[in-house]
């Protein structure tokens, strides 16, 4: 459930919590709580900066930042009150009381509560520490946040995933894809251009971590073997498999693929983890599978890979491949056991997928044999800074402001600029089969983030009770 560092002590603090605040509203809420919590500590740990001073509030629960210091209070009844303070001390996170706790109430006897964290008996006059609750949503905004900060992240956010449209864009440059819808040629190997990607990115991130006080992890060698796979796979694999397929399809029918992330990792997950699929999972693969068929069903009309950007069926798998291999990444991400802030994160994986590119490319590619054109040069410089990197700071900027649910729509602009960028950019013709691939996987991934539908619970007569009579 947590994906940033804890100590032992604030693990079984915030387990405890989750346990309360289950018993008390379900464990789904206690989840999103948690979740929120998680986020806190995180921006803290990643940006401490933008994480300053803010706070937020669910029904029962108030979460605070100041300086380094995440408080939470959690309220059971109008006399329990439970604080929890969390800091930031390098890599690991110390959770501590504010105040010692009292004596056990003898109301507990028949049935204590868990040993950590013990009870707060204040009154609610006294509790002053704890600003009044209010009945809002858990994925509610950050309280203090104005309606400027709003436009702000609102407008980070779409930058962010325009960003990663790009990456489709310079992927083709990168594979030999000209300008006007040129042909390919003078481009660079996949692992050349990967390599070299990594290499300009990781200084920066290096610079990134300096400046905002964040160190490099010290993983146990299980976590290390799975930082290699996920570099492998979602580093290494994503860029080569992506900048391959673009050598054989259009930028355009690559957007329409690359929108279908979310949707192919809740299918991992299910194939490969075994969890239940749900309908709107379901409903949300048949709708990206109708993209993909739409998408490769267009690529019968003559418009060839080589001389004008058509679509091939076989760069579309490779790039299916890349989206596939992407999300791999995200599910080991969770099995991590000692979870690694984003920018630490970021960087790992940014140095790691330097060494799993430079191998093949040194073996396979020559690089020192190869001259690439100045636009493919240019397309790595970009992919490298721009997306990864101030892709990777709007994205976190605005999501310090607002709440996940909102942050989550902005996501569907990443095939939308693609397929945009493929017509403005390259001179790309967009079909009537990309429009309704784009279409089909809007709507998948708007499925996806569909909140549950709450019917209403019917009053139905007791018929026991009617026929006694």
């Amino acid at each position: 459930m947590y994906r940033h560092v804890y100590s032992p002590n604030a693990r079984r603090q915030l387990t405890t919590l989750y346990g309360y605040i289950a018993e008390a509203s379900g464990p789904e809420r206690a989840r999103g709580y948690l979740q929120r919590i998680d986020d806190f500590c995180g921006l803290l740990a990643t940006f401490p900066r933008l994480g300053r001073n803010r706070s937020d509030v669910m029904p029962g629960l108030r979460v605070a930042v100041f300086e380094r210091r995440v408080t939470i209070a959690y309220r059971h009844d109008v006399d329990r009150l439970t604080v929890i303070d969390i800091l930031y001390r390098g890599r690991n996170v110390e959770a501590y009381w504010r105040q010692p706790p009292p004596k056990r109430s003898p109301q507990f006897r028949s049935r204590p509560p868990p040993p950590a964290p013990r009870i707060l008996w204040r009154s609610r006059h006294r509790s002053g520490c704890v600003p009044p609750m209010t009945t809002t949503s858990a994925n509610s905004p950050p309280a203090n946040t104005s309606p400027a900060d709003r436009r702000v992240a609102f407008a980070c956010l779409a930058g962010a995933m325009v960003l990663v449209g790009t990456t489709v864009i310079a992927s083709r440059v990168i594979a030999g894809g000209g300008f006007g819808g040129g042909g390919a040629s003078g481009g660079m190997g996949p692992f050349t251009a990967t390599a070299l990607r990594f290499a300009l990115a990781f200084p920066v991130f290096l610079l990134l971590m300096r400046w905002q006080g964040v160190r490099l992890p010290r993983p146990a060698p299980r976590d290390l073997a799975v930082l290699v796979v996920q570099a492998g796979a979602g580093s290494v694999g994503y860029t080569t498999l992506l900048i391959s397929g673009l050598a054989r399809t259009s930028a355009a029918d690559a957007g329409v693929v690359i929108g279908t992330l979310p949707v192919v990792t809740a299918m991992i997950a299910v194939l490969v983890l075994g969890e239940r699929p749900g309908r709107r999972l379901l409903v949300a693969i048949a709708l990206a599978a109708a993209g993909m068929m739409a998408v490769a069903g267009g690529g019968a009309d003559g418009r060839g890979a080589g001389d004008g950007g058509t679509s091939s069926l076989a760069g579309n798998l490779l790039v299916l491949g890349a989206v596939v291999c992407e999300g791999v990444f995200i599910l080991l991400n969770k099995r991590l056991r000692t979870p690694i802030a984003p920018l630490a994160l970021s960087t790992v994986m940014t140095g790691l997928g330097f060494i799993a590119a430079g191998l093949p490319a040194l073996i396979l590619e020559r690089p020192w044999a190869a001259v690439p054109e100045t636009a493919a040069l240019l397309g790595v410089a970009w992919y490298a800074l721009v997306p990864t990197v101030i892709g990777f700071v709007l994205w976190y900027a605005g999501a310090a402001r607002v709440s996940g649910a909102e942050a989550a729509p902005f996501t569907a602009l990443a095939p939308v600029s693609a397929v945009a960028l493929a017509a403005l950019v390259l001179g790309e013709a967009v079909s009537l089969p990309q429009i309704l691939g784009v279409a089909c996987v809007l709507a998948a991934l708007a499925v996806l983030q569909l909140p549950k539908l709450q019917l209403p619970k019917l009053q139905l007569p007791n018929w026991a009770s009617w026929r006694r009579r």
